[in-house]
């Protein structure tokens, strides 16, 4: 039974958990869903919200890394092609085509990508991922009717998943906490206290209250990405060689009617530039990365204008419908490993704490186990075929909720859970069907169970990460945002000048997000 938030710091000094995990993006949720599933007493901690850093500014794309196969990594292509796989049966995943345009000057010519990419299908043999088909020079550019066609011969589509990532990473915690786990957002780390043979105590700061508790564990994992290494050089030895080199990656969000292109695409790589994709995800364009150094506060992470240049520079270059500063809807900057299969399992030579690094969405699960074998030897099952999303809905649920709002919930999230639990979660107390405002998608009910069961706790909490109408609306949902904030303060006691800071907070995101526009 899922506990509250309060219940869970108010006993929380007097658990001694199994396992600390120590950050709420993919990795660590998946670590603490695997470690509850078998029954090991699991809290989790993160400073800011759920999925608040690289696990919600991804490119939503769950790639197998067709674009980095080579002879020479062929291992870890299977690798991530296994975990894309295991991870879309697992989730609510769809797929995707992405178009590959071919050149006069590409240097594999038509015959050796036809090779590459049948040889990247027979990875995915016994998936349901479907196998790429080739375009003649005519069928790409109806697919693309703005490239500029000159020197295209051919194009080669193959498959990925395409995925919400905050969804599902709040889906792997929301099933962690069902199986017995106490996750807590907004809970920071501040301190541990230690002797020379183990570490006693983690002293922490809840966020919200300013209040300081403490509590303890067997084994600590920090699982906070770029952060990691901060954390664990508050003790002693704690700082590791041979570190994860990461670097920020920088998105655009550009309306989808905008642009006119029929697919996702990725284009060719020029010199020793990382490969730029256009991904098509609910109504936007999604247009990046770049690769860049960053040595800057990394819980302000945000794009700048070179790279905004960048990005659309190389758009502009390669289609003749033009897209300025104008058409972004908004940008996400976040930090990730340079070479995502450089994953890096630290242990500290006196205590029982271990720094992970390196990974990404179809490495989560290989990354968990590595860090739960290194932890525990083989005594536990960490591995598991079941399927964790359901994407079927059950013909003899009596519905509450309007046949609009289910539509919306299951073609908007790709989650058949989240709508049957609102729909459970609304039985009792019809006022919750209500719109919110005048947007009929959006039920009282829901922003009631954001804050109930996902610990949504501020207003960006919704905005951003749930609702993700930073990235879909083409005002941001600002409007929208007032509404909702009324409707959070019903539930978390806010009073009129608390509103108004809320919805200052997460304008102000906004504007962070858009400065490198002006």
């Amino acid at each position: 039974m899922r506990k509250s938030r309060a219940e869970i710091l108010f006993n929380i000094g007097s658990n001694r958990y199994d396992i600390i995990v120590i950050g709420g993006g993919v990795i660590g949720a998946t670590i603490a869903f695997k470690t509850s599933r078998v029954g090991l007493s699991t809290l989790l901690l993160e400073k800011h919200d759920f999925s608040y850093g690289a696990s919600s500014r991804t490119a939503k794309m769950l790639n197998g890394g067709f674009h980095d196969m080579t002879a020479k990594n062929i291992i870890p292509t299977v690798y991530k092609v296994r975990e894309r796989n295991n991870l879309m049966y697992k989730s609510s995943a769809s797929q995707i085509g992405i178009l590959y345009p071919l050149y006069e000057y590409g240097k594999s010519g038509i015959f050796g990508q036809e090779l590459k990419s049948s040889f990247y299908d027979l990875l995915s043999l016994f998936s349901s991922v479907k196998r790429h088909k080739s375009h003649s020079r005519n069928s790409a550019l109806e697919c693309l009717p703005d490239l500029i066609n000159n020197d295209v011969i051919a194009g080669i589509e193959y498959y990925e998943g395409i995925l919400d990532d905050s969804r599902y990473v709040m889906e792997l915690l929301l099933k962690a906490e069902e199986n017995g786990a106490d996750i807590l957002n907004y809970a920071e780390v501040k301190a541990f206290e230690y002797t020379n043979k183990e570490i006693q105590k983690i002293i922490l700061s809840d966020r919200i209250t300013g209040k300081i508790y403490e509590t303890s564990a067997k084994n600590i994992v920090i699982s906070a990405g770029a952060w990691g290494h901060q954390l664990s050089s508050i003790l002693p030895n704690g700082s590791f060689d041979n570190k994860v080199q990461y670097v920020k990656g920088t998105h655009l969000i550009i309306n989808g009617d905008i642009i006119h292109v029929n697919k996702s695409v990725v284009l060719p790589k020029i010199k020793d530039r990382p490969n730029v994709f256009l991904t098509k995800w609910k109504d936007s364009m999604i247009i990046g990365p770049t690769i860049k150094k960053y040595n800057g506060n990394l819980d302000c992470i945000y794009s700048t204008s070179d790279e905004i240049e960048y990005l659309l520079d190389i758009y502009n270059t390669y289609f003749s419908s033009i897209v300025n500063k104008n058409h972004i809807i908004t940008t996400q900057s976040g930090m990730m490993p340079l070479n995502p299969m450089d994953i890096k399992i630290h242990s500290h030579p006196n205590y029982k704490l271990f720094v992970v690094e390196g990974g990404n969405f179809t490495l989560s699960s290989l990354v968990a186990v590595k860090t739960l074998l290194k932890i525990y030897g083989k005594p536990y099952k960490w591995f598991s075929v079941k399927k964790f999303m359901n994407n079927k809905i059950d013909k003899k649920i009596e519905w509450v909720l309007k046949k609009e709002t289910v539509d919306f919930l299951i073609n908007y999230f790709h989650s058949v859970d989240l709508a049957i639990r609102l729909n459970e979660f609304c039985k009792s107390d019809s006022s919750l069907l209500v719109s919110v405002g005048l947007d009929e998608r959006i039920p009282r009910g829901l922003i009631k169970y954001f804050i109930e069961v996902e610990h949504a706790l501020h207003l960006d909490d919704i905005m951003i990460r749930r609702l993700r109408f930073i990235l879909t609306e083409n005002d941001c949902g600002t409007l929208l945002a007032e509404h909702i904030a009324e409707e959070m303060a019903k539930t978390l006691g806010w009073n009129q000048k608390q509103i108004e800071w809320e919805i200052k907070r997460y304008r102000t995101e906004i504007k962070r997000a858009r400065v490198s526009l002006y």
